[in-house]
């Protein structure tokens, strides 16, 4: 029967978010809220507008676990029918594997590092991040009949935000891919002939490690996109454990100077 996997990935982590400010009023009016210290990452500023920091999101926004040290669940169900797959909670799912993500065999990788961003003269960037104990991630992979799962299939790819927030080393997930080994394969020799590097066609793990060769031969070139759009799973659930630990706002102006910072983890 077909199979349902369900991989849980748990650690601490925290939403992130970053956007830009041009509108020259509400530029004006969080100014002179912050010279009256009364700014803050959700607040009423001077002039009696709301304010959500969290909204100004369009560069990122992020909500997820911590990659390194993350805790692993992967377990597997057999489905009869259809219409199970639209009810995943209803299951019964055997575990496969209990433990750190560096011994449950997913491979992990760098998918972006964003910079700061550039604005006009006059506009603010926006930056937020709130720190969340316990954070699942959950994700379903679905398998056909002859389909064999390996874990080792499963490719996290994580955001570095060490240029954009002081002090911040989180590797937070932000895509799931689940590639099966002849097909990383083919993308693997697409891509080393498009570098023009000689490979041996029959034993391409001799020469080279899958987890490596994802972050230095295909990602960030001319196959990210193709196998995003083939290979990429949507979290089913994000949930944490609903209180935060903190609550950080940075404000800077075009020149990089940081108008307000507080709330730091």
């Amino acid at each position: 029967m077909p199979k349902f996997i369900r991989v849980s990935i748990t650690e601490t982590g925290g939403e992130f978010t970053c956007g830009t400010i041009n509108d020259e009023d509400l530029i004006s009016s969080i100014k002179n809220t912050i010279d009256n210290g009364d700014i803050a990452s959700s607040c009423v500023l001077e002039n009696g507008e709301d304010f959500d920091a969290v909204m100004y999101d369009e560069s990122f926004h992020l909500y997820g676990p911590n990659i390194r040290e993350a805790e692993v669940i992967i377990e597997e169900a057999c489905v009869k029918n259809e219409s199970e797959y639209d009810n995943p909670d209803d299951l019964e799912f055997n575990e496969l594997f209990d433990g750190s993500i560096d011994e449950s065999g997913i491979k992990i990788f760098t998918t972006s590092c964003p910079g700061h961003e550039d604005v006009e003269d006059s506009g603010l960037v926006i930056y937020t991040k709130k720190y969340e104990k316990r954070i699942t991630a959950t994700y379903y992979i679905r398998l056909n009949d002859e389909e064999i799962f390996d874990p080792k299939n499963i490719y996290i790819g994580f955001i570095l935000l060490d240029e954009v927030m002081d002090y911040v080393e989180d590797e937070i997930l932000e895509h799931f891919l689940y590639i099966p080994k002849n097909t990383f394969e083919s993308y693997l020799k697409s891509a080393l002939k498009s570098h023009g590097q000689e490979f041996d066609e029959n034993d391409l793990e001799k020469d080279y490690d899958f987890e490596e060769s994802m972050q230095e031969e295909i990602w960030g070139f001319d196959l990210t996109e193709k196998i995003k759009e083939k290979h990429k799973i949507n979290s089913y659930s994000i949930e944490g454990k609903g209180e935060w630990e903190n609550d950080y706002l940075q404000i800077l102006d075009s020149e990089e100077e940081v108008l307000y910072e507080a709330g730091a983890y």
